[in-house]
């Protein structure tokens, strides 16, 4: 078996890339926080992690035939099919409105159904297999968490009555939720696993601080939050996707050799994705076109994700638990 060259197997099981991302939003939003006027990472994130992250579900799509194994029609007939609603919504509307919304929920499951599956791959190697708690908890937190901030965000529902009274203990229900998800860790008789405890503390605490900043109104901590959750979701999938290249190296056709070099091509993947969405951004002639382009592809990435990491190799799917 061929070692890549970046990523192996071994720089991975010391570095864990995926844990890094999940808990790296305490130290950025300490330095955004104490530096406001020398760091920002609103560029960085928007171009060079959200941006290309969405564009490398149809790359890796591509490059693996192991990942379009049993889809059959299903995956041509969901391109066309998504390029056909974005397009005629955008067309006959005249506006990206709706999109946009339905882009914001469908995303916000997306987000829990990926951290949802992190910490199932986790709880699997460490020997903790509650599949309907890992699963739905986690999933319903942060699908919750991020469509709380609409509400807060357009005030729908006036203070001091029946309904703002529920919100608050709905609110209080999935706070105690990440509370629970949190203290479930350290429950006697498990494994004290430091990467699951780590995952799961950060993930959770990360959506419960959300939730406690919409029920408080402290705006401009929501929105910084709201950005971390931007960053862990987009950097924690690029982790994922490098982790799956690692045990990919050996693999026959475009996948293999990608895998192989796999720093270097996602360094320059990522650079001219972001690079082309600076520059078409930048012209109002490709501005909206770009917009309907990269909606295009979220789409195609929420709904291909839900089916291409089934994996259908037990084998492969072994490896991938044992290299978190």
């Amino acid at each position: 078996m061929t070692e890549p060259r970046f990523f192996s197997k071994r720089f991975i099981s010391l570095m864990d890339p995926i844990l890094v991302a999940a808990v790296c939003w305490p130290p950025l939003l300490f330095l955004n926080q104490s530096f406001p006027a020398f760091i920002s990472f609103d560029f960085w994130q928007a171009y060079y992690l959200t941006l290309p992250h969405r564009w490398l579900t149809l790359v890796v799509v591509t490059a693996d035939p192991d990942r379009r194994k049993n889809l059959g029609w299903w995956l041509p007939a969901s391109f066309i099919a998504t390029a056909i609603v974005v397009s005629g919504i955008w067309i006959s509307s005249g506006t990206l409105l709706c999109l946009a919304i339905a882009d914001h929920i469908w995303n916000a499951w997306h987000f829990g159904s990926q951290h949802a599956g992190i910490s199932r791959m986790y709880g699997l190697k460490f020997g903790q297999n509650r599949p309907l708690f890992d699963k739905w908890s986690m999933r319903l937190l942060v699908f919750y968490a991020l469509v709380r901030p609409v509400e807060w965000s357009f005030k729908w529902i006036n203070p001091n009555t029946i309904a703002s009274t529920l919100l608050g203990i709905t609110d209080i229900i999935f706070v105690a939720l990440a509370s629970g998800m949190i203290l479930l860790t350290f429950w006697p008789g498990q494994k004290k696993a430091i990467p699951r405890i780590l995952y799961i503390t950060s993930i959770s605490a990360l959506y419960g601080w959300i939730i406690l900043a919409c029920q408080f109104s402290t705006g401009r901590f929501l929105a910084w939050l709201l950005f971390s959750s931007s960053i862990v979701h987009a950097w924690e999938y690029i982790a994922f996707i490098s982790t799956y290249s690692a045990n990919r190296s050996n693999a026959a056709g475009l996948i293999g050799k990608l895998a192989r070099n796999w720093g270097a091509f996602l360094l320059m993947y990522l650079t001219f994705i972001g690079t082309l969405g600076v520059l078409a951004e930048a012209y109002p002639g490709s501005a909206r076109l770009w917009i309907l382009l990269n909606l295009w592809a979220a789409f195609t990435h929420y709904w291909l994700d839900g089916m291409i990491w089934k994996f259908r190799d037990r084998r492969l799917s072994r490896d991938m638990a044992g290299s978190l």
